[in-house]
């Protein structure tokens, strides 16, 4: 995973680039994405050398879909996770872009563990379909930036002025 030039943006996951992310509980890469496989998989990734500073904002990009089918699968509950700590839950109900924001203190430099939650993941076949996969989230990409933060510093002559 590169950052691109003169940005603090990177790639997590894009099934048209080579990305060092690895996916857990995935099926293979179709057309432009990937379904997960089960109630939950993880995205395990590294952020690149020199991004991550303190104090710093991070924010992560997930372009994704569920499963569904009309009119008695709507929608699915997902639950997402980075390293430990919630970030968002929503009812996906369409293809959309969700945004996590977090402290840079969440991130580490290697092994970063973003954890999808699909209680509602289900198999096709039940509505009449013939795929026997267990589906949840349809994964298009992942991206994240970091923002470097300028920290206030007072200095010592300023801190006692008022002595």
């Amino acid at each position: 995973m590169k950052a691109k030039p003169n940005h603090n943006e990177f790639t997590i996951f894009a099934p048209d680039q080579e990305t060092a992310a690895r996916l857990q509980n995935f099926y293979d890469t179709e057309d432009e994405f990937c379904w997960s496989s089960g109630k939950w998989c993880e995205i395990i990734f590294d952020v690149p050398a020199g991004l991550l500073s303190n104090p710093a904002i991070v924010e992560i990009d997930l372009d994704l879909d569920a499963f569904k089918i009309s009119p008695d699968l709507l929608g699915q509950d997902v639950f997402i996770y980075l390293n430990g700590l919630r970030l968002a839950s929503r009812h996906v109900t369409s293809r959309h872009l969700i945004n996590l924001r977090t402290d840079g203190q969440t991130l580490r430099l290697k092994d970063n563990v973003l954890t999808i939650d699909t209680p509602d993941s289900v198999m096709p076949t039940q509505y009449g379909l013939k795929d026997n996969r267990t589906l949840g989230i349809q994964l298009f990409s992942i991206a994240g930036r970091v923002q470097q933060v300028a920290s206030r510093r007072i200095g010592k002559s300023a801190a006692f002025a008022n002595s």
